[in-house]
């Protein structure tokens, strides 16, 4: 779900000094070996993590299919819950990132609930809670014949994007197609 706002809301983050990472020479360490090492297993783990220290039930990871040229760049992960997510626990969610060497650089509420844009390294990481209902939902991937648009939706998205590999992804794909 959500994951065409996901992509769309990736491509234009800010960054606040508040929001940044602390911590001298040793932390710069730390997080740069950190950033080397984020993989996509590493960013699903992240999101795990986050997701128990919010208190959510387990988060249900997104399938991608082989002939997408980004699905090793990308992380999807959704949560359903009964109604909107707590906002409080979604914030707790976003703090156990900020723990795992995220960066917080945006975020905001829209008509559908809160949005927060994280990155580390090559990584950006979108954190989407709110209520959609089957109507609004399907307005959102017009195009898209395998979203599951049957019923609403409200819970928690995060979907994460290696932005190098994806370009580097995309731009391979470009070359071999036959245009």
């Amino acid at each position: 779900m959500f994951v065409a706002a996901s992509m769309l809301a990736a491509c234009g983050t800010g960054s606040s000094k508040a929001d940044q990472a602390p911590g001298g020479e040793a932390g710069k360490t730390s997080a740069a070996a950190r950033t080397a090492e984020l993989t996509p297993a590493a960013v699903t783990r992240d999101i795990r993590r986050a997701v128990d220290a919010g208190g959510f039930a387990r988060p249900q990871f997104a399938k991608l299919p082989p002939s997408d040229p980004t699905g090793h760049c990308v992380v999807n992960a959704k949560i359903r819950t009964a109604d909107e997510p707590d906002q409080s626990a979604a914030e707790a969610v976003v703090a156990a990132l900020k723990e795992s060497g995220w960066r917080k650089t945006g975020g905001h509420s829209g008509d559908f609930g809160a949005f927060w844009y994280l990155q580390q390294g090559e990584w950006t990481l979108d954190v989407m809670t709110g209520v959609m209902t089957a109507e609004e939902l399907a307005a959102t991937q017009p195009d898209d014949p395998t979203a599951d648009t049957a019923q609403g939706f409200a819970g928690l998205v995060l979907t994460g994007i290696d932005r190098k590999c994806a370009a580097v992804a995309l731009k391979g794909s470009a070359e071999a197609s036959p245009n």
